[in-house]
C-alpha cells in the first residue's frame, strides 16, 4: 500500500523518533508526540498523477506536542526547513507575503495557475497563516471541472 511505501522510502519512523529527540533538545521540554502529515501522490491516486510514474510524498504539517502544553503546529517555513534535514520533501512554499484578494473570485483566480510540482494545472493552493494555525484551501475551478465534473 501506499503509505507503508512512503513511510518506507522516507524511513518515517525514525524520522519521528530523532523529531522527538530533536524537539526535547532545542526546547528542553518532554516531547509527547510529533505529528507528520502530508499527502501521497501519483500513479493511480486520485485522477491527477502529476506526471509521476509511481507515488511520492509530501508534508504539508509538523505538530508537536509538549508535555503539559496544547500542541504547536509549526509554520510553513519552519516545517520546511527542520524536515528537510530529514529528506522530507514538503509542500512548496509559494509566497511568503501573500495578501489576500478583496474577492473569491480574485482568490480563484490565483489558484488556477500551473503546479510547481510538473507546471501542469494545479489543484489549488493553501493558505496558511504565518503562525502556521489557520488555513483554507482555494480549489481551482478549472481543476475541479476537469478531474471531478
Amino acid at each position: 500500500n501506499v503509505y507503508q511505501e512512503m513511510a518506507i522510502k522516507y524511513d518515517v519512523e525514525n524520522v519521528l523518533d530523532c523529531l522527538m529527540e530533536y524537539f526535547a533538545n532545542v526546547e528542553a521540554k518532554a516531547v509527547e508526540f510529533v505529528t507528520l502529515q502530508g499527502e501521497t501522490y501519483g500513479e493511480g491516486i486520485q485522477k491527477r498523477d502529476y506526471s509521476l510514474a509511481g507515488h511520492d510524498f509530501m508534508a504539508f504539517n509538523l505538530i508537536v506536542g509538549f508535555e503539559g502544553e496544547a500542541p504547536r503546529r509549526m509554520n510553513p517555513e519552519q516545517m520546511t526547513e527542520i524536515l528537510s534535514n530529514y529528506g522530507v520533501p514538503c509542500v512548496p512554499i509559494v509566497d511568503k507575503a501573500f495578501v489576500l484578494p478583496d474577492t473569491v473570485d480574485e482568490l480563484l483566480e490565483i489558484a488556477t495557475d500551473a503546479s510547481q510540482v510538473d507546471g501542469k494545472e494545479r489543484e489549488g493552493l493553501v493558505f496558511r497563516s504565518a503562525d502556521g494555525v489557520r488555513s483554507f484551501k482555494a480549489v481551482s475551478n478549472e481543476f475541479l471541472l476537469k478531474y471531478h465534473g
